[in-house]
């Protein structure tokens, strides 16, 4: 996107050189003439003219393409890796790897929707949106075997998390678990951050996954692997193969809002995962009340 809009730079500075060249021409004539000065001043004012169609067209085009959604998602490439992301980019492929996340971005460009990402390029997009997010970002996980990791992808989506709730921008995350697996989950020690962490702008939930099936089945199947969606103008899509963390980012409006309703109903469906919940899960360990979940 940014190479396209300097390419129109580039051709609307050549176009603009003989109508400019003109006008100078014409007007060094038109002083020094001691005649045809009409058709001298006729001469600079189209070429002026045209100047300024050409000036015009570049500002519409410029305009036209900086206020779309992916021009910012590549500028939050960009000031991610100049600001927050440094160090971890360049500790994980540097320049190379930014280089492959933006060649991804031709997919966006036409179709508005990626294919599926390889795991780098996937992680280096959700760190970008987590870190230039600035109102709210929310998430459905699925926590499978994937996501229970404990890497330097994992500690750094996890940092671009509190960062972003310490901006003030609302973070809510909902976990979707078997009940077998809730230990693990609190023993994680990431969700043990968040959970310390929790606050008006910090908001973590959880499901038993054996519960939705029973009265939301429709709902499971809609969350698919899992998303996360970033100020209501880009989601991405979990997906896992061979152990590794993929996924798919979308610009679609339609497919935002549809995503979002189903958030909400999951929301409805969620209670909170905090302090309150440890303490009662540890007490119905103690006396064997576990189905109380």
């Amino acid at each position: 996107m940014k190479k396209t809009i300097k390419y129109i730079e580039i051709a609307s500075a050549l176009v603009g050189l003989a109508p400019l060249g003109t006008a100078i021409w014409s007007a060094v004539k038109f002083v020094t003439s001691t005649s045809d000065k009409t058709f001298y001043f006729f001469i600079g004012l189209t070429s002026i003219s045209i100047l300024g169609l050409i000036s015009l067209f570049y500002i519409v085009q410029q305009s036209k393409f900086k206020n779309t959604n992916v021009f910012k998602i590549e500028e939050l490439l960009d000031n991610y890796y100049e600001n927050e992301g440094r160090k971890f980019i360049d500790n994980n492929g540097g320049q190379y790897l930014i280089n492959k996340t933006k060649n991804s971005i031709k997919d966006l460009e036409k179709k508005g929707v990626t294919g599926t990402l390889s795991q780098d390029v996937y992680y280096i997009y959700l760190y970008s949106l987590l870190n230039g997010a600035s109102k709210r970002i929310w998430a459905a996980s699925i926590m499978g075997e994937e996501e229970w990791v404990d890497t330097p992808e994992e500690e750094e989506f996890l940092r671009l998390n509190l960062l972003a709730s310490r901006r003030d921008v609302l973070v809510e995350r909902i976990f979707i678990i078997e009940k077998s697996a809730v230990k693990k989950m609190l023993d994680n020690p990431a969700i043990k951050i968040m959970i310390a962490r929790r606050n008006d702008y910090m908001k973590t939930y959880f499901i038993i996954k054996e519960a939705l099936v029973k009265a939301r089945q429709n709902l499971l199947t809609d969350i698919g692997s899992g998303f996360l969606a970033f100020d209501d103008f880009a989601i991405a899509s979990d997906v896992f193969e061979d152990s590794y963390i993929r996924g798919i980012l979308n610009l679609d409006d339609g497919t935002i809002k549809k995503n979002n309703r189903i958030f909400t109903n999951l929301r409805d469906f969620a209670k909170p995962l905090d302090q309150n919940f440890i303490e009662e899960f540890e007490n119905s360990l103690e006396h064997g009340n576990e189905s109380n979940l």
